[in-house]
């Protein structure tokens, strides 16, 4: 007879007896998957039901007093929404707080939060959590003044449990504690610090902060880059210290920095000359590894220019030296014939990238714009337009392919209305990244016959307006933000199918907080923004995001913003046995599982978002009760 169905509650202990029924009798049978089904019955009773969901839609974390800004835009997609840190409220005083990390006193989440980064930190691995950064978009005179020495935008740096089913946040604190900022007449770099506060910065120019600008600071961190260790390490040359890039968006004068988050210079930020300065969205490292070091800037500018900065890792100076990320030269992206206005090469909103007639696709070169660590960002552009240097406009936040390191993709928001677009560009050589390669327009946001695939979208978008901030994703997909500004219509969060050439809307602004008369209105001034994989620290398909809320704060949060994590199932790669397509293989699979083989229909319609080969476990084409058993040591295995 079969085994007896386990009696001490143990979920292990059940799972090895779901084995030994499976197996009696040395084959598995229609008799054998009866049982199976009595015995996820059984199971589910003495587990106390922990087989039967994987969670709801829209899910208050455990550390914030809000819900999520941002819902799914379709409920049965399988996307789901956690908010992790909220601020605000839309009232006068802070309503929530947080341990401080470094001190005694409270942390808060400061509002525009921004970029992100996230990393796992040998304590992290050991202690179950990870560590977030999160920039924060202040104008360089506001807010509370931080553990560098200023006011102004910083960069937050939080701990947090990597559980999707418990965010907790264990504490925050301020990353940087110091800054290195070049001086251009002696070529050296000058150190400050809260006992040395960094002088006004204004033009190009550092000069004592006047009796009206006392601890004027760094200015709107906006996108933010934590690339890979590859990017920085080869070989000997390099470091393995994980660097968190971001510039300032304030025009010309725009600076690039490096925020050092581990190592012997954690807390140390470097100002990145060699980069060039503009009204920098974003730079963004190549992941490949190589000798050269290879950063694009997004210059977020009506228009503005792409610039690749081009140097070379070695094995002595500052992290910074030795990550490349000084010495090197910056380049400019040109196209044959381009669009022109007043003879500046610029983005046709009609021609795209042709001269009188519509081109979406061309070879590009790079011209070489040279050391321009002394150099203004006035002087660049006047140096870029001279020389034919494409305009685009407002190109903002970017990302390398994920399966092919000589591939960049970025958007340019432009207006509302306008043309906002999506971008590629195809490096042939990305050893040798001034060869150029290929500029292509992928699609139009104003126009959804620019995508083959078309554009889809549950609450009713026919139209893609204002991209910013993006992300790569290793299954061969973007997830692209919109910035609507100060708009009735709702901030989103759109799938891009690189294979399908297609626009899939995913996650949209709570109307309850962000639609004139809601039940808990806070402005129309939303920004969705900051997305990034976070795969590598809450497991496949999970992404971390911010929301702006652009209404006035108190003085130390300035305005409202809240930190959420994001799991999208139509970004997963196949899991074999993942039958309720939440990334993992676990308990919570073996219902959905069942569905599958009894009724793929009733599947089907049940989890619209995953595929039934998910539950072809031995690679036969069916899914059947010939899967039960690889199924079942999956479950054990994991």
């Amino acid at each position: 007879m079969a085994p007896p169905l386990v009696d001490d509650g143990g979920r292990r202990a059940v799972l090895l007896s779901l084995r030994d029924l499976l197996c009696w009798g040395g084959k598995v049978s229609r008799m054998a998957f009866a049982r199976f089904r009595m015995f996820v019955a059984a199971a589910t009773a003495i587990m106390g039901g922990s087989l039967a969901t994987a969670g709801d839609a829209a899910v208050q974390g455990p550390s914030t007093l809000q819900p999520p800004y941002l819902l799914p835009s379709d409920p049965s997609s399988g996307v789901r929404v956690i908010s992790i840190i909220s601020n605000g409220n839309g009232v006068a005083a802070p309503d929530e707080t947080h341990p401080r990390l470094n001190g005694a006193a409270v942390y808060r989440l400061v509002g525009a939060p921004d970029g992100l980064g996230a990393l796992r930190s040998d304590n992290d691995l050991a202690d179950g959590t990870f560590t977030l950064l999160c920039n924060h978009e202040l104008s360089d005179n506001v807010g509370l003044i931080r553990d560098h020495g200023n006011r102004g935008a910083f960069v937050s740096r939080w701990t947090i449990h990597a559980d999707p089913a418990n965010l907790a946040v264990i504490g925050g604190q301020d990353l940087i504690q110091g800054v290195f900022l070049y001086n251009t007449t002696s070529g050296n770099f000058n150190f400050y610090d809260a006992a040395a506060p960094m002088p006004r910065y204004f033009n190009n120019v550092l000069s004592p902060p006047p009796a009206f600008a006392p601890f004027w600071g760094m200015a709107r961190f906006c996108s933010a880059d934590l690339a890979a260790p590859a990017a920085y390490r080869f070989g000997e040359l390099g470091t393995d210290d994980r660097i968190f890039l971001n510039g300032e968006e304030i025009g010309s004068p725009g600076r690039s920095f490096a925020h050092v988050a581990g190592g012997a210079e954690a807390g140390t930020t470097y100002e990145l000359p060699w980069l060039g300065d503009c009204s920098r969205e974003n730079a963004v490292a190549c992941p490949f590894p190589q000798v050269k070091t290879i950063v694009i800037s997004l210059d977020d500018s009506s228009p503005g220019q792409v610039y690749v900065y081009v140097g070379e890792k070695s094995n002595a100076g500052t992290t910074t030296d030795r990550a490349g990320l000084n010495h090197g030269l910056v380049y400019g992206v040109v196209v044959p014939d381009p669009p022109l206005v007043s003879g500046v090469a610029t983005e046709s909103r009609t021609n795209v990238l042709g001269n009188g007639v519509r081109v979406e696709s061309k070879p590009f070169s790079l011209f070489n714009l040279g050391s321009v660590q002394a150099t203004t960002g006035a002087v660049l552009n006047s140096a870029s337009n001279a020389n034919l240097v494409l305009n685009f406009r407002r190109p903002e936040d970017g990302a390398w392919d994920l399966n092919d390191a000589s591939v960049f993709y970025f958007a340019t928001t432009d207006d509302d209305p306008g043309n906002s677009r999506l971008w590629k560009l195809d490096f042939d050589d990305i050893t040798q990244p001034a060869l150029g390669g290929v500029l292509t327009m992928l699609g139009d946001g104003s126009s959804a016959a620019t995508f083959a695939g078309g554009i889809t979208s549950a609450s009713g978008a026919t139209d893609v307006r204002m991209l910013d901030n993006l992300c790569a994703v290793a299954s061969g997909c973007l997830l692209i933000q919109e910035d609507v500004g100060e708009d009735s219509r709702r901030a989103r969060v759109w799938r891009y199918d690189l294979a399908a050439d297609s626009m899939t809307e995913v996650a949209i602004a709570d109307p309850a907080r962000f639609v004139s008369g809601g039940a808990n209105f806070l402005t129309i001034d939303e920004e969705s923004s900051g997305i990034i994989d976070a795969s590598g620290v809450l497991g496949p398909g999970w992404f971390l995001l911010t929301l702006m809320a652009h209404y006035s704060s108190t003085f130390e949060l300035v305005e409202g913003g809240q930190i959420m994590a994001m799991f999208v199932p139509q970004t997963l790669p196949l899991i074999l046995g993942d039958a309720n397509c939440d990334g993992v293989v676990n308990i919570l699979d073996i219902n959905p599982f069942i569905l599958a083989l009894g009724d793929p229909l009733a599947y089907a319609a049940e989890y619209p978002f995953c595929d039934v080969a998910r539950c072809d476990m031995n690679g036969d084409g069916l899914a059947d009760i010939l899967d039960i058993n690889p199924f079942v040591t999956a479950i054990l295995n994991r």
